[in-house]
């Protein structure tokens, strides 16, 4: 049926504001796609739209209006009431929206009211009407309960979609206020985990708002393209509204995921939290396929296509942007040590300090075959290597009797008032040091050196703002050889190691360094309390063997598992003994 009418009333307008969360450029594109979808108009104060004329046409599948080439489409659930007054009919959308149809448009009385009789036998015939009362004035309470009505409705169809049981696209009650509450309810779900995953101590980043914003641009985006890709752009705001529903259920079983991995050690959460996010996309691309297939019928490989532009849109093309979270865990402490320090002081201190280190020292014990101990931490920016040197020091005072006959260097901050630095001229005089207070042909030295290491096989020494000299291969050599110490036994904990042992190898040294000469070593960084070969050897295998060679091969063993369970490319840690060294490190007190 098709009417003329003649407008010279009112438009009653007004629109919901569907995107708060930022006046960024995404968020103001996001509520003009649902704008264009849902049909809304920006907000405007009530104008007279005087001599148009409108053409409304009443069919089984709805109303529209058009004038001057401008179109609004109205299904009939979305019909809210009919009111008359004296002069106008008032077709309600909401009870706030609606569209005003003055009398005197119709050539007679009988006309109007037969348009208005159509309109409600149409009204009435709609199944998404079924058991539903004809209003003769807007209803708010009414309103209100029937969109409530409606969300559950949509949750329910979206439940039989999810576990892909029948379902009819009928099901889902599509307008814009559902398509709105379901946006904000998608939100909150999201907003929601991340809170969940940030316990106990959640942080709000204020950043995290505009993250929202290009989310749901890109959610309506995808239903537009979408329903552009299958040849009806109408239908766009219901295939949202079947996704949104589903997602937000989706979100149920991902929150309470969230919430257990809470109770479990950080490695287990984050692999569960990485297969459940697997799992929640992979389901969530099935739901989207059976959407499409259930809305528009099309082919599977049209099904597909559209399927793969959705999952673009909507998950990889955010990969690309920075994660920027609503609420996050207060950043871990970093491990990296803040190495702004007083240069001259530290300068000066020095001699003091190997003085103090060095009277410390007792003399060897004649007849016995003592163990002295050097460690070596290099690097100031991560704590691992000054947590390594301390750790192994305690373990040889204690298990090892070297007790007033060790000595350790370190490059800290926290340290670096008390204990000498870890640098080139620091390590010979310690080593003279000991020298001097061994036997240097009878006992051992055990020297223990730990930073990052280069393919040149020199070892990082770095204390910023100091300029410290790094310590090659060679020169380490040479100040042993300086130093006159026979026996050594010389652990190399860095990348590339394993370049080490050519330059000091002799007859007298036993030698193991963490990785291969072309490979690097593993468990440095901020996070770290050892390395993977400080565990494997320090705290694991000499723990319970007192041969360095004999807990050399049970390290060795320990980081292949473990490199190869994390499937990480093999450090091959190596060993050199030389003829002389065996048969004096069998002297050593048991």
């Amino acid at each position: 049926t098709t009417v003329l009418a003649f407008c010279s009333a009112r438009r009653l307008r007004s629109a919901i504001a569907l995107i708060a969360l930022s006046l960024l450029l995404a968020v103001t594109a996001g509520a003009y796609i649902l704008a264009r979808i849902g049909g809304l108009r920006w907000p405007r104060k009530a104008q007279r739209t005087a001599d148009k004329f409108y053409r409304i046409t009443l069919t089984s599948l709805g109303w529209s209006a058009a004038c001057d080439g401008h179109a609004v489409e109205h299904s009939w659930d979305q019909i809210h009431a009919l009111e008359e007054r004296e002069h106008h009919f008032f077709i309600f959308i909401n009870p706030y929206r609606g569209y005003v149809i003055p009398k005197h448009a119709f050539v007679s009385a009988e006309q109007a009211y037969g348009f208005v009789n159509t309109l409600r036998g149409y009204w009435s015939q709609a199944p998404e009407n079924s058991g539903h009362a004809w209003l003769d004035r807007p209803n708010i309470k009414l309103w209100i309960t029937q969109h409530h009505l409606d969300l559950r409705a949509n949750f329910s169809a979206a439940l039989r979609l999810i576990l892909l049981k029948p379902v009819n696209v009928s099901d889902f009650k599509t307008n814009t206020t559902q398509l709105t509450r379901l946006i904000v309810l998608d939100i909150v779900a999201g907003v929601g985990i991340q809170y969940l995953g940030a316990l106990p101590q959640p942080q709000f980043n204020f950043f995290g708002i505009p993250q929202h914003g290009i989310d749901v641009s890109l959610f309506l985006l995808s239903g537009w393209v979408v329903a552009r890709l299958m040849g009806d752009v109408h239908s766009a705001a219901r295939f949202l509204v079947m996704v949104s529903a589903a997602s937000i259920l989706l979100a149920l079983p991902v929150a309470a995921v969230t919430v257990v991995a809470q109770l479990w050690p950080s490695t287990v959460a984050t692999g569960l939290a990485w297969i459940v996010g697997m799992l929640y996309l992979a389901w969530t691309l099935v739901v989207a396929f059976r959407a499409i297939m259930l809305l528009y019928r099309p082919t599977l490989s049209s099904a597909t296509v559209a399927t793969g532009v959705y999952a673009l849109l909507n998950f990889f093309v955010l990969l690309t942007l920075p994660d920027t979270r609503l609420f996050d865990s207060p950043p871990v402490e970093d491990k990296k040590v803040d190495t702004r320090l007083n240069v001259e002081d530290t300068f000066y201190s020095q001699s003091k300090l190997m003085r103090a280190a060095a009277d410390a020292l007792t003399p060897e014990r004649p007849g016995v075959t003592d163990l002295f101990f050097i460690g070596f931490a290099g690097e100031a920016r991560e704590h691992v290597f000054s947590n390594e040197v301390n750790y192994v020091r305690k373990l040889f005072d204690t298990q090892f009797d070297t007790r007033g006959h060790s000595l350790i260097l370190v490059n800290n901050k926290e340290t670096v008032s008390n204990v000498p630095i870890a640098s080139v001229n620091n390590l010979r005089v310690a080593l003279q040091a000991v020298a001097a207070r061994m036997d240097k042909t009878n006992d051992v030295l055990f020297l223990f050196l730990t930073s990052h290491g280069s393919r040149r096989h020199d070892l990082s020494v770095e204390f910023w703002p100091l300029d410290l000299n790094i310590l090659p291969a060679a020169r380490l050599k040479s100040l042993l050889d300086e130093s006159g110490i026979v026996n050594r036994v010389i652990v190399v904990s860095a990348c590339f190691s394993g370049g080490f042992i050519d330059a000091l190898q002799d007859d007298h040294s036993l030698i193991i360094a963490a990785a291969a000469r072309d490979k690097t070593s593993f468990g440095c960084g901020a996070k770290s309390k050892f390395t993977y070969f400080g565990e494997a050897y320090f705290k694991e295998a000499l723990k319970s063997n007192r041969s360095f060679l004999g807990a050399f091969e049970l390290a060795k063993a320990s980081i292949e598992k473990r490199e190869q369970r994390e499937n990480i490319e093999a450090s091959n840690p190596q060993i050199y003994v030389g003829s002389k060294i065996e048969a004096v490190l069998d002297r050593l007190p048991r």
